[in-house]
C-alpha cells in the first residue's frame, strides 16, 4: 500500500518537478518535501490542503489513497452507470497513470 510520502514523490515526479520546485510553489522548505517523501512528517492540514492544490489532486486522496468521485449520473440507469464505470475502466487502462493521473470526472 503506497503511502501519503510516496504519493507526494509520484505525484510531483508525474508533473515533471524537483522537491525544490514543489517547495518553491508552495513557498515552503524543501526539507519539508524531502521529510514528506521519506515519511518523517505527515502535515498538518494546511500543509496537506496546499500540497493537494498544488499537485491538483483531493486531500482524500493524498491521506488515503482513495478517489472519491462525485456523482453526476443520477439519471443513469443502473446499466448506464455500469456503461460508464466500464469505460473509465478502459481508458485508465489505455492511458496508464505514469502518462495522466486517473481519468476521474467524467
Amino acid at each position: 500500500m503506497e503511502t501519503i510520502g510516496e504519493r507526494v514523490k509520484r505525484l510531483r515526479k508525474n508533473k515533471g518537478l524537483q522537491q525544490k520546485d514543489l517547495a518553491e510553489l508552495m513557498n515552503i522548505n524543501r526539507l519539508t518535501i524531502t521529510k514528506i517523501e521519506n515519511g518523517n512528517h505527515q502535515g498538518s492540514f494546511e500543509l496537506i490542503k496546499k500540497l493537494s492544490e498544488t499537485l491538483e489532486v483531493s486531500a482524500d486522496y493524498l491521506l488515503t489513497g482513495e478517489r472519491y468521485e462525485k456523482e453526476h449520473n443520477d439519471g443513469l440507469s443502473e446499466e448506464g452507470q455500469k456503461l460508464l464505470k466500464e469505460y473509465k475502466e478502459y481508458l485508465n487502462q489505455k492511458y496508464p497513470k505514469k502518462q495522466f493521473e486517473e481519468v476521474g470526472n467524467l
